[in-house]
């Protein structure tokens, strides 16, 4: 068993990891390659 509390994702990551999702989402449906930028 594993007694540590889940890892939290700051907001900047969060903000990222919805930027990837949403060029995913964009990516299958449009068929093209979706370009995003560096974090930071």
């Amino acid at each position: 068993e594993n007694d540590q509390e889940p890892a939290q994702a700051g907001a900047r990551a969060a903000r990222d990891s919805l930027k990837v999702a949403l060029a995913e989402k964009e990516s299958a449906e449009t068929g093209k390659i979706i370009k995003i930028g560096r974090a930071g």
